[in-house]
């Protein structure tokens, strides 16, 4: 793990490794790298940049996905690094359509977080994740990701359910104790149901009702329709079963997917840290 400068759009603090949410995550990853001593791959997450993620305007969302979908001889260790800097692509690599879903989600987040209306289709368009975007610091809401992976060992292009599910059971108590870093989040985004199912299956959240038992939300693109799950927490925080970032869907349909799940669980956010909201409009 290494100490790089945050990155440029970042105005919390000059480092991430000073940071007590940082060092308390380093502690968590202290005893994965106790496992990687023994050849075994763990690649870091977390807060891209903790400072900018707990500030008190934050929309403070952590995302719980599956693995990192990354060559290991590319040499990719810590996720947030590559968050920050696009580590170890060249100028035409690729970053993964998962980041510019995840990317556009922040915007909507972000927005709902400032009393704002959601951003239109066409601009969330315009945000990619590229190294160039990345690198330039133009997607300054990177900075205020939030990313557990249950596979820290992460896999390929798809994720093996079998090996997803063993990964999360053997990393429970690990996994438990960096999700409960993240108390302070107003909002957690499990990337697929089968992620959900395996947060609630093993309390990683702590008790939540079976997926099954959680309210549904629902949006109609035409013959198309796109579907989530919400619960929350013992402590009141609302936990979205979203389709996985990189499903075969639009920007629309992701898009006003999260915007009714962002009304649906609206009383369970709390008010909005700017004005009395304007309309989700279209």
């Amino acid at each position: 793990m290494t100490d790089a400068t945050v990155r440029i759009g970042c105005e919390h603090g000059p480092t991430r490794d000073g940071h007590p949410l940082a060092r308390a995550e380093k502690q968590i990853f202290d005893a994965h790298d106790r496992r990687a001593a023994k050849g075994q791959r763990v690649v870091a997450d977390g807060a891209v940049c903790p400072a900018c993620w707990s500030a008190p305007e934050s929309a403070r969302v952590v995302f719980v996905l599956k693995e990192v979908n990354h060559d290991g001889s590319a040499g990719l260790d810590d996720l947030r690094e590559f968050l920050r800097t696009a580590e170890g692509l060249g100028p035409k690599g690729r970053m993964g359509a998962t980041w510019n879903t995840v990317a556009r989600w922040m915007e909507l987040f972000e927005a709902e977080r400032a009393g704002h209306p959601a951003p239109a289709v066409d601009a969330l368009e315009q945000i990619r994740v590229t190294p160039a975007t990345v690198r330039s610091g133009r997607l300054p809401a990177l900075n205020r990701l939030c990313v557990v992976n249950l596979n820290k060992g992460g896999g390929g292009a798809t994720a093996n359910a079998v090996r997803l599910t063993l990964a999360a059971s053997r990393d429970a108590t690990l996994l438990s104790a960096q999700l409960a870093l993240y108390r302070d989040a107003r909002l957690y985004v499990c990337g697929g149901g089968d992620v959900a199912e395996i947060v609630a299956g093993l309390d990683l959240l702590g008790p939540l009702l079976p997926l099954s038992a959680w309210r549904e939300v629902g949006v109609s693109i035409g013959k198309r329709k796109a579907r989530a799950r919400w619960t929350t927490t013992a402590w009141g925080v609302p936990v979205i079963a979203a389709p996985h970032p990189a499903a075969r869907k639009s920007t629309r349909e992701l898009r006003d997917l999260m915007v009714a799940c962002l009304a649906a669980i609206e009383p369970a956010l709390g008010p909005s840290a700017g004005a009395p909201r304007g309309d989700h409009r279209r």
